[in-house]
């Protein structure tokens, strides 16, 4: 079975502020025709997508700048070099050359220059797969960004931002940023209205929101096509094509990854093209068209490594495994996950790495190999908690700072309360030697006062409630996780405990009293616990679930009601199918049987639906 990697390959189009950065230096008078004409050379060719020779006439008009002193000149040129290095994929050398022009913008003073410098290496950053270094360059753009006035630039940053939030799999913050990202945006600027539609696409797509994921990327693809962008069309076209897949049309599928590569190989864009025929390879796979998906695979191999684009080095690697055990080359399909576990860990692609464990564990059972299997199975388990504990650490933190950020809030609110009453107080005391009248308003003015302070303590009560109330739901969750992953575990044992009565006719007495010893310790063990313990803490916070679901689609199969369970705690896709070891691609077609008989129409959420009952 070919496992779609959990995050798509595709990569939303971040390059959109290359032109702008590389006309603003060029567009510069000189009055040194030599290099004058050779950067007009340069710019030429850079527009009509030539990039390679774009750096060799930009290298020779740095030349002749470096003999004429024009150090503005030759940073300038060494940043469009790197840029135009970006722009054909050359990730290392267009690395190499922005520091040579970062350094130079620097003892120059020249921030415009430099923010554009900071941009480019968080992009090239980005599409190496060091995601922390890429916010790091963002971050430095941003400073130099208060200080210079490029709102369209700055814009492209926060984009830039978001979708790198997005690739970390921080999907609220993704949002965050790409809809500020659209607050910034010209609204007569169809290329940055297509960016914005494109990374939300690759957003919802990410949370389990197909329906709103397509809309958003057929929006990008009629944007671009207004902006008559033939460089960034493909990543819409991929992306479609990727939803496609997913539902299993693979003629559609196919039609737009092949679009797609057209133009991306026309306009010489290597990580493009090389991305969609990995996703071409797949539909390949599920067409059984195995010699074509091979040499697809490889192609793509060989691509992301000339590339130095590593995450798609441990895709291409994880693909290729599990092309070799679909044909049983065992052998093969060993070597290439342990490439790709090794390709994984460099990077602490997680999701990857966690993949590539659990398929190397199942090849080395299938081949009787129990105890290396029970050990990397035991690492895919470990990657598995990890990935879990980090976004439950990082949900708790944020559930955390919001409630001592409200609780100071109320604190101080309740200080300025209490400060009000002590003035009233001794205001009162005044007042009484004032007169009946004057004490009268007094009192019922603290009257009001009292109930007011009764009702902001009512409300801190029920915040907590609230709170408590939201602790016991999360808790609930995070054991229904714990029991599935035990009922797996249980399942593996058993298993094993299969094998071992095999094993039993093949060894001598005391071998078989030890392992009859272990067959009576796993006798006991009870397959259904895990889930029978999910089921009860289930029903402790959702009482009438079960029964009104089943009252009312009585002809629902007992694992379309878990995959309900599991949607009305909120999980989405990919949460469902790390704890139920199901390929995505399956998840999604188990959601879509349920549409149909629910009836739900194509507007309506399958999600809010379970929630509601």
């Amino acid at each position: 079975q070919v496992i779609m990697n959990p995050k798509p390959i595709f990569i939303t189009a971040l390059t959109t502020s290359f032109l702008i950065s590389f006309y603003y230096s060029l567009g510069q008078n000189t009055n040194h025709q030599d290099a004058e004409q050779l950067e007009q050379t340069a710019r030429d060719y850079f527009a009509g997508g030539d990039f390679q020779q774009a750096v060799h006439y930009l290298e020779l008009s740095n030349t002749e700048y470096e003999k004429l002193g024009k150090k503005d000149k030759v940073a300038a040129n060494l940043q469009n070099i790197g840029v135009a290095c970006l722009m054909s994929s050359d990730f290392n050398r267009a690395e190499e050359y922005l520091h040579k022009a970062e350094k130079q913008f620097i003892a120059l003073g020249d921030k415009d220059h430099l923010a554009y410098c900071y941009n480019n290496l968080g992009l090239v950053n980005y599409y190496k797969g060091d995601y922390p270094v890429a916010l790091d360059f963002y971050k430095k753009a941003s400073e130099l960004y208060k200080e210079v006035n490029k709102p369209e630039d700055y814009a492209e940053l926060i984009n830039r931002i978001g979708m790198t939030y997005w690739s970390l799999g921080i999907n609220d913050k993704a949002l965050e940023f790409l809809h500020q990202y659209g607050r910034l945006l010209n609204p007569e600027n169809p290329k940055s209205q297509a960016i914005s539609f494109n990374n939300l696409g690759a957003i919802y797509k990410e949370i389990g929101n197909i329906d709103k994921a397509l809309e958003y990327y057929r929006k990008a693809v009629d944007y671009y096509q207004r902006a008559n962008d033939s460089l960034n069309l493909p990543s819409p076209l991929t992306n479609i094509g990727t939803i496609y897949s997913l539902w299993e049309y693979r003629d559609s599928a196919l039609l737009y990854y092949n679009r797609s590569l057209a133009i991306s190989e026309k306009m010489n864009d290597k990580l493009q093209s090389a991305k969609t025929k990995h996703n071409i390879a797949l539909v390949y796979n599920d067409l059984k068209r195995y010699t074509e998906s091979r040499g697809l695979l490889n192609e793509f191999l060989e691509m992301s490594r000339e590339l130095g684009y590593r995450e798609g080095i441990t895709q291409a690697e994880l693909s290729l495994g599990n092309l070799a055990r679909i044909q049983h080359q065992y052998g093969l399909a060993e070597q290439l996950y342990r490439d790709c576990i090794r390709d994984a860990a460099d990077i602490s692609k997680s999701d990857v790495l966690m993949q590539a464990y659990k398929f190397l564990s199942e090849i080395l059972e299938e081949q009787h190999y129990y105890h290396e299997a029970l050990y990397n199975f035991q690492r895919y388990m470990a990657v598995k908690d990890t990935i879990f504990n980090k976004e439950k650490t990082r949900t708790i933190t944020e559930l955390e700072t919001r409630y001592e950020t409200d609780k100071k809030e109320q604190e101080n609110i309740l200080l300025l309360k209490d400060n009000e009453l002590k003035d009233i107080t001794i205001n009162t005391l005044f007042i009484i030697l004032t007169g009946i009248i004057i004490i009268a308003v007094s009192l019922l003015f603290l009257i009001i006062l009292y109930r007011r302070n009764a009702m902001t303590k009512k409300r801190l009560s029920d915040s907590e409630a609230s709170r408590l109330k939201e602790k016991v739901e999360f808790q609930s969750r995070e054991l229904a996780s714990s029991a599935l992953a035990l009922s797996r575990n249980l399942n593996f044992i058993q298993s094993l405990l299969t094998e071992l009565k095999q094993l039993t006719p093949h060894v001598d007495h005391d071998g078989l009293n030890t392992v009859k010893s272990i067959s009576r310790n796993i006798q006991h063990l009870d397959n259904n616990q895990a889930w029978a313990e999910f089921e009860l803490r289930f029903r402790q916070v959702h009482q009438k679930f079960y029964e009104v679901l089943l009252g009312n689609y009585p002809s629902l199969t007992t694992n379309e009601v878990r995959l309900c369970a599991l949607l009305k705690l909120g999980m989405n896709t990919k949460e469902i199918s790390s704890v139920t070891f199901q390929n995505i691609r399956a998840i999604e077609a188990a959601r879509l049987r349920l549409r149909k008989k629910f009836g739900l129409e194509g507007t309506e959420d399958l999600c809010v639906f379970l929630q509601k009952i």
